[in-house]
């Protein structure tokens, strides 16, 4: 697993699942007091906050903060950032 950096940007792939807490308190990462709220429809970039113990990453999306399975981010590089906004403009056009 590559180290991060709090403020790295990372691509997060469409498909993957991003969970949040149902409760205030700090528990352990993928109990029963975490959800599945929703899927990745598409790829997205995100910026880095912290591990959250050893599988999972906090993440700030577009929409707000999530935890996602570390396995799932990646270093944005050059390539990410272009295809993704690319596409975001084609897709604009489209509608």
């Amino acid at each position: 697993m590559n180290s991060y950096a709090k403020g790295d940007l990372v691509h997060v792939p469409s498909e993957v699942y991003l969970f949040r807490s149902t409760s205030e308190k700090k528990v352990s990462i993928f109990s029963e007091d975490w959800k599945v709220t929703r899927r990745t429809k598409s790829p997205q970039l995100g910026i880095f906050i912290e591990l959250s113990g050893e599988k999972a990453a906090v993440v700030v999306l577009p929409d707000g903060e999530w935890i996602v399975d570390a396995r799932h981010i990646y270093p944005a590089e050059a390539d990410h950032v272009n295809r993704i906004n690319r596409n975001k403009i084609q897709l604009s056009k489209q509608i």
